[in-house]
């Protein structure tokens, strides 16, 4: 049976994370953490193009199409309060800002990437383990907590 779709309110934090298929490396050159952080940014907002499409137009053409969908009463998807990128997964703190902002926004993220590292690496198939998690953050101590967990992420795994 499928699972449900989950609703994410506006009124909250939502502790996101995903791992690579079989916990597998899922960033495997300097140059994959820059692509999926430029990815995440692209992606904050609804766009029209793909972002492999867009990243293979010209500096010119990237920043008329930027200027040309940037409008100050648009909403964003969501908001990032935190981040980390771990060889084998990621975490974000997210608030959504707009209807389906936090399923659209790591979706569209988790595809391209994906699509990316696939070809790059030469393979198919999925890259990481099914849908993503979240998590409610219901009170500005587990805001905190969740915060801390994230930022110590990689200090803690490399001891």
């Amino acid at each position: 049976m499928a699972t449900p779709h989950r609703k994410f309110g506006r009124e909250f934090c939502y502790h996101v994370y995903n791992c690579g298929v079989e916990k597998r490396t899922t960033f495997l050159r300097p140059g994959d953490y820059q692509r999926f952080l430029g990815v995440v940014s692209y992606y904050l907002y609804d766009r029209a193009i793909p972002y492999s499409q867009f990243i293979n137009n010209s500096p010119v053409a990237q920043r008329e199409y930027l200027v040309g969908r940037t409008d100050p009463t648009r909403i964003p998807r969501v908001y990032v309060f935190a981040y980390c990128l771990m060889p084998n997964h990621f975490h974000f703190i997210l608030k959504q800002e707009s209807e389906l902002g936090i399923r659209r926004f790591i979706s569209d993220v988790a595809n391209s990437y994906t699509r990316y590292f696939n070809i790059r690496n030469k393979r198919s198939g999925y890259l990481f383990q099914g849908n993503f998690k979240a998590k409610e953050i219901d009170s500005q101590e587990s805001l905190l907590q969740v915060s801390r967990y994230i930022h110590l992420n990689p200090v803690m795994s490399s001891r």
